[in-house]
């Protein structure tokens, strides 16, 4: 991991946020940065960091696990965290990366398609009704019950 590079001022005075608030604001980054990193990995986790190039395969992805947070609202959350990214922050630009990572995941076409396919069969699963035992029976000619 990387660890924010603190920069001493010579006039302590000079700084426009507090001790308490910097140090609220670095937790906050890395809160929403490690959060865009755990939505990489539920939703491709048999991908290695080391290789990014991988990670533009759909064969890395857990689609099951993707059409649930898309089905949860994963995309609109990711896009309400990169709004709370601070500009001015040392970690702006690693923060913004590990949320738009599973963001470009998310609306891929290949990926929209395949969780919508799932969806459209979950719909058809529900949609075949239940038969009841008596329909399920089926006779053929007269009866051998008296």
């Amino acid at each position: 991991g990387q660890f924010p590079i603190e920069k001493k001022s010579p006039n302590p005075g000079s700084f426009d946020l507090s001790q308490e608030e910097s140090s609220n604001e670095n937790a906050e980054m890395w809160a929403i940065k490690s959060w865009g990193e755990l939505c990489m990995g539920l939703s491709a986790p048999k991908s290695s960091n080391a290789g990014l190039s991988n990670q533009d395969s759909n064969s890395v992805l857990s689609f099951e696990v993707v059409k649930l947070m898309l089905e949860n609202g994963a995309a609109h959350a990711l896009m309400v965290a990169i709004k709370r990214i601070r500009l001015h922050h040392p970690m702006a630009a690693s923060t913004a990366s590990a949320l738009v990572r599973p963001l470009e995941i998310f609306t891929r076409p290949s990926v929209y398609n395949t969780v919508n396919d799932m969806a459209e069969k979950d719909k058809a699963k529900l949609d075949v009704p239940k038969m009841s035992k008596e329909s399920r029976r089926v006779t053929f000619g007269p009866s051998r019950r008296s």
